[in-house]
């Protein structure tokens, strides 16, 4: 089986999982988040101020942290926004639309390890390119930065 294929095999496991779609979701919101935060001008310490906590709990959850629907609608109050849920066709887009943009960026055998890591696989050494092998991170889904294309 070619890298190709077993890619491709890794991320229909992951699109058929609840965490693939769940880090999909954190990651849309906080790319909109981040979005309006910049389009504001507000800071995280004034965010943290109209939310009521601290700054280093608004930078943890602007990293992918873990959301409610309560937090969720805290921010969005806070930037004076709202939060509306939508069901979009799965198939609306094509497959590398919808991973976030620091996947889309990465070398093939890299992207290996961080579908692998969606689906709860342990990561692995990759090889860079450079000759040199590189553990891989768990967290590259969870980017607020990725941006669709």
């Amino acid at each position: 089986m070619s890298l190709r294929e077993k890619f491709s095999k890794m991320i229909e496991e992951a699109q058929a999982s609840v965490p693939y779609w769940r880090d999909i979701a954190i990651s849309d919101f906080t790319r909109d988040l981040q979005a309006r935060l910049e389009r504001t001008g507000i800071t995280h310490t004034e965010l943290a101020a109209r939310m009521g906590t601290s700054r280093p709990y608004v930078t943890k959850l602007l990293s992918g942290g873990n959301f409610t629907l309560e937090t969720m609608v805290k921010l969005a109050m806070a930037l004076d926004g709202v939060v509306r849920i939508q069901i979009e066709d799965r198939d609306a887009l094509p497959p590398v639309a919808r991973l976030p943009l620091e996947i889309q960026n990465r070398a093939p055998a890299e992207e290996m390890s961080v579908a692998a890591a969606a689906l709860g696989k342990p990561p692995r050494s990759v090889d860079t390119g450079s000759g040199k092998k590189q553990r891989t991170k768990r967290s590259m889904l969870n980017s607020p930065r990725a941006t669709p294309p």
